[in-house]
């Protein structure tokens, strides 16, 4: 699955990117929610379902539709082998874009000059050297590293819950942390500083060459939340490396510059070292554009998201949990205890499955006085005081 995902102006161009194959693998997630509203009759509320076309195979079988629950085994076997087999690259450790040439009909609208960000580049110098101007080495992956490539295919679980696939595919998330891949004050970085493509000049709007744009950003978060929760221990990311992200993301979000707007902010593309959103100052630089604010509340962040399924740890119970009765677990990603990364959160509330369900975490025990450590409410009544911290699993009694 190849082209056009959105993210023009990439340093790894068009071609066969990890966005658009995990989506294939995890576009069964809506299918899935729907026929499980339909079948369960329950509110989810803000706690996402795992995204899994294996699960929607389980569920055509429970529906008694062998055919179809063989048609989606097969589906999520081919796209997983084509993120798997031709998007990883051993060199990088990540998964990257393989260049492929675009359809007919996409290569006529360029021809006929009605869409010019294939082969290419929006707005780009003809005499650029990064990209090239003439696109990528064709059918090669491309030798740059591209948030999209982490945050994809862990957003979907597109990658096996295996030991062995956890150790070698997860390698990318230590990207986050280094200066001179993603990691930044601000957000990070769409593309690794370290390339010589990262923020190549060009006179678009929009670019996905290096700064950070919240969409993305909230992709890598629930890549971060999927990791942490639905695979085998691995070495390359914790709950601290979650903390950081969150943190600078709230930073982006309540103290970010925006030309002519006080904070809160929330607008397309921020610069990951200077902390002021780039598409807005290009548009207020030209005083009569009739768009100048059209990043204003760009909000399509899943910030809530974060914070109840991350932070908070709000998730639904595995399956195997399931068959035992449970109705959801707590898992706060609250960071390294002994760095203070978190002290005290409060969710109360919060609507799963019809019960309301309430979370308090409090290091010292000190702020709500409630003790120390994660103490859960259920339906207005306290269900258990956790101390130390660890992941807890609600069975009702």
């Amino acid at each position: 699955a190849c082209h056009a995902d959105g993210e023009e102006n990439s340093c790894g161009l068009d071609g066969c990117r990890p966005t658009i194959n995990a989506i294939m693998y995890g576009e069964a997630s809506v299918r899935l929610c729907l026929l499980l509203l339909l079948i369960q009759s329950t509110a989810i509320g803000s706690v996402a379902v795992k995204p899994d076309f294996k699960a929607l195979a389980s569920m055509a079988r429970l529906l008694a539709n062998e055919t179809q629950a063989l048609r989606f085994d097969e589906e999520a076997a081919k796209w997983q082998q084509v993120i798997l087999q031709q998007l990883w690259s051993d060199e990088l450790q990540f998964f990257v874009t393989k260049t492929v040439n675009p359809p007919r009909s996409l290569h006529e609208e360029l021809v006929a000059g009605r869409l010019v960000t294939y082969f290419g580049c929006l707005a780009c110098d003809p005499k650029r050297t990064c990209p090239p101007p003439r696109g990528w080495p064709h059918n090669k992956q491309v030798t740059v590293r591209e948030l999209m490539g982490l945050s994809s295919p862990w957003y979907f679980n597109a990658v096996p819950a295996t030991p062995e696939a956890a150790q070698k595919y997860a390698a990318g998330f230590a990207q986050l942390r280094d200066a001179e891949g993603f990691g930044a004050e601000w957000g990070p970085r769409t593309c690794e500083r370290r390339h010589a493509c990262y923020n190549f000049s060009n006179n678009a709007q929009c670019n996905w060459n290096g700064g950070s744009w919240p969409f993305e950003t909230s992709k890598v978060g629930t890549a971060l939340i999927n990791l942490l929760n639905n695979y085998p221990p691995q070495p390359h990311a914790d709950a601290a490396d979650f903390v950081r992200l969150l943190a600078g993301y709230a930073r982006a979000h309540t103290r970010s510059n925006a030309v002519e707007s006080a904070p809160p902010h929330i607008d397309e593309d921020i610069h990951p070292d200077d902390g002021y959103w780039i598409t807005r100052r290009k548009l207020f630089a030209n005083a009569g554009d009739p768009l100048k604010n059209r990043g204003e509340h760009y909000f399509h962040s899943s910030y809530c998201d974060l914070v109840l399924a991350g932070l908070v740890g709000m998730q639904a119970p595995t399956d195997g949990e399931r068959a035992k009765g449970a109705l959801f677990v707590v898992n706060p990603l609250v960071g390294d205890l002994q760095a203070a990364a978190v002290e005290w959160f409060a969710a109360t509330d919060i609507m799963f499955h019809g019960h309301q369900v309430s979370v308090v975490y409090d290091r010292d025990g000190e702020h709500y006085q409630e003790g120390r450590g994660l103490h859960v409410w259920v339906n207005n009544r306290k269900v258990v005081t956790v101390s130390p911290l660890k992941r807890f699993v609600y069975i009702p009694s």
